[in-house]
């Protein structure tokens, strides 16, 4: 019984595919896909060595080449081009290519209004107001039309419902000393007062008629907080049903 020899490719110790076959069956296979029994690099065709591997360059053609425009030493990645310019060939038909596009500072069209271009043609805030009340420039009433609103809101929410519809307080004066005022003040006498525990600590009377408040300076707020008949010891029923505490009394609150 004749045995096989091994494959008379050079540094190929695989044993011949049949003792009539001079190859081994890689080689066999190579030669009837390819027409030869080696191996050559896909770039520059050349012959690869059998102890090559899986590579499919040669050692030359793998080794990592630099972006073939003048002064770039970056690596080449398509076309014998860096990325970045292959990106500026596929878009503009040019590696060397720059767009005429130049960044133009906006601001917003509001007048007056300073601040950076967001979307448009506003600055952030009075593009939201745009989008949501249908003018960039709604602070007074009619600013929340629109919008479901609780009958009786708490007293956080009544001092909220003033800010959206009137605006801040900061943009008027004071109505007592005339200076420039910082929080909306409830006047007091309404008929229908309503009472709320604020901050966990203090029973205050607020109204739902918007009319009721006026702007004034955190001083002059304080005073007539202090003076005003509103401020007086709230009903007993009204007591009982905010005090956190039952047993404590309203005098320690």
């Amino acid at each position: 019984m004749n045995e096989r020899t091994l494959c008379t490719i050079q540094e190929c110790n695989r044993q011949a595919r049949s003792t009539s076959s001079e190859y081994c069956s890689i080689h066999y296979n190579r030669i009837h896909k390819t027409g030869t029994p080696y191996r050559h690099c896909k770039k520059c065709k050349t012959k690869l060595p059998e102890n090559h591997g899986r590579k499919v360059l040669c050692n030359q053609c793998a080794k990592p080449q630099q972006c073939s425009i003048e002064g770039c030493e970056k690596p080449a990645k398509g076309r014998g081009w860096c990325a970045a310019h292959w990106v500026r060939w596929r878009k503009y038909g040019d590696p060397l290519g720059k767009s005429d596009y130049k960044q133009v500072k906006r601001d917003c069209e509001v007048e007056g209004c300073e601040r950076p271009y967001h979307a448009n043609g506003y600055c952030y805030y009075h593009e939201y107001r745009a989008k949501k009340y249908g003018n960039p420039l709604a602070q007074g009433p009619g600013r929340g039309v629109g919008r479901k609103r609780m009958e009786v809101p708490s007293y956080d929410g009544m001092h909220k419902r003033i800010f959206y519809d009137r605006g801040r307080a900061s943009q008027y004066k004071c109505v007592d000393c005339g200076n420039q005022a910082n929080e909306w003040s409830y006047n007091g006498g309404c008929p229908n007062e309503h009472w709320d525990l604020v901050e966990n600590t203090f029973i205050m009377a607020y109204s739902t008629d918007q009319d009721r408040y006026s702007p004034r300076c955190t001083s002059c707020h304080r005073k007539h907080d202090r003076n005003a008949h509103h401020k007086l010891t709230p009903p007993d029923h009204v007591i009982d049903e905010l005090t956190p505490h039952p047993e404590i009394s309203w005098e320690e609150i």
